[in-house]
């Protein structure tokens, strides 16, 4: 990164005394703070930070990835952060996040890989401490206000304000989905991945609507977050459904009444009979378990009449005729 690049950072910041040098550490890489004489530096001790002319005449190319800004309880700075939302080689950012830094209209720059978007605003997290939002798809946003810094670039991004705004962030919670922490979502996805896949004929649609339910539910998870979870454990059922089907049971699960998050905070796990159907789901889970049943029972009953199917053409055409109704299942 180079220093008249660095140079665009709003002055906002750069008279500020919290700046770092940054760079990657060990082999997966870590973004790790510096002091301009190369000694830790850390998010909560303000003896390890430095002016931003220091860290600029500090760094060094070749060693050091470039400049990072520490947010403080005592500034009024609160930073968001977007993760794989760019394209690096075309420049465009998805419409996910696109939205969202349009309607803050505040200084925002490319991150270090490209991939990502920060942004620099005035104004208070609508979360008591760091709050990670996982939209699936490696997409998340970060908010941060106090004990943690970005990485900077200057890389500024067009078509938004290039001044830090006052901004009203309360409204992010609602904008994109409940607040949602990382762990949150792994525990779900291993919840869920011990549950048998549904088969058709087997009480699948209440199977399938009991997952959409412990996700969305049991985990307090948007119906965004949900799908591809349930698009992964969909993978194990017999037939697969549909996504429209999926995003169909995950949306009539977010309407449910009752407790959410009973399965986040550790508590005992509750039954599928815990989880109140919809009773037109229910209905239709009835009406099709009795009909495969049925056919099933008619199957049963033309394989005791016919004769072994090594017995010649009557039991070759017996085959057949139990062949096409296993399919249908």
């Amino acid at each position: 990164m180079d220093e008249d690049t660095l140079n665009r950072v709003p002055d906002d910041l750069k008279g500020l005394r919290q700046w770092v040098i940054w760079r990657y550490v060990g082999k997966d890489r870590r973004k790790t703070p510096f002091t301009p004489s190369g000694n830790p530096a850390k998010a909560n001790d303000i003896e390890t930070w430095s002016n931003f002319q220091d860290c600029l005449a500090g760094f060094r190319e070749g060693r050091d990835e470039g400049l990072g800004f520490e947010f403080s309880r005592d500034d009024p700075f609160c930073g968001v952060d977007f993760d794989n939302c760019r394209d690096p080689k075309s420049g465009v950012v998805e419409d996910w996040a696109r939205e969202i830094i349009k309607k803050m209209d505040t200084y925002s720059e490319v991150s270090p890989s490209g991939t990502g978007v920060k942004l620099w605003c005035k104004g208070k997290s609508p979360f008591p401490t760091g709050r990670q939002i996982v939209l699936g798809d490696a997409r998340r946003i970060e908010v941060y206000e106090w004990g943690r810094y970005f990485a900077v670039t200057g890389l500024r991004l067009s078509g938004v304000s290039s001044e830090i705004e006052s901004r009203d962030l309360s409204w992010l919670t609602g904008m994109v989905c409940s607040p949602t922490r990382l762990s949150d979502v792994e525990r779900a996805r291993m919840y869920i991945s011990k549950i048998p896949g549904a088969k058709a004929g087997m009480g699948g649609h209440n199977a399938t609507f009991h997952v959409a339910c412990c996700l969305v539910l049991g985990f307090d998870l948007s119906p965004e977050v949900s799908m591809p979870l349930i698009l992964n454990w969909n993978m194990t059922c017999d037939p697969p459904w549909t996504e429209g089907d999926l995003h169909h049971k995950l949306s009539d699960a977010s309407k449910q009444p009752g407790p959410r998050g009973y399965l986040s905070d550790g508590s005992t796990p509750r039954s599928g009979a815990s989880v109140l159907l919809p009773e037109k789901e229910s209905k239709l889970a009835r009406d099709v378990d009795i009909l495969i049943k049925g056919l099933e029972a008619i199957c049963k009953e033309i394989r005791s009449e016919v004769p072994d199917s090594k017995a010649g053409e009557g039991g070759q055409g017996g085959g057949r005729d139990s062949g096409g109704v296993s399919r249908e299942q």
